[in-house]
């Protein structure tokens, strides 16, 4: 039962972390065409 918990434990700490970078890499996208566009209206 413990070693059930901590596998799935580990597998959703392993996802969290895909989830995070995933958010992060679309916020980042997000930003550089927010940047994109403001340097394009000067």
């Amino acid at each position: 039962m413990l070693l059930q918990l901590i596998m799935l434990t580990s597998s959703c700490t392993k996802a969290h972390e895909k989830f995070k970078n995933l958010c992060r890499k679309t916020y980042d996208d997000d930003n550089t065409k927010i940047k994109i566009r403001n340097h394009t209206e000067r």
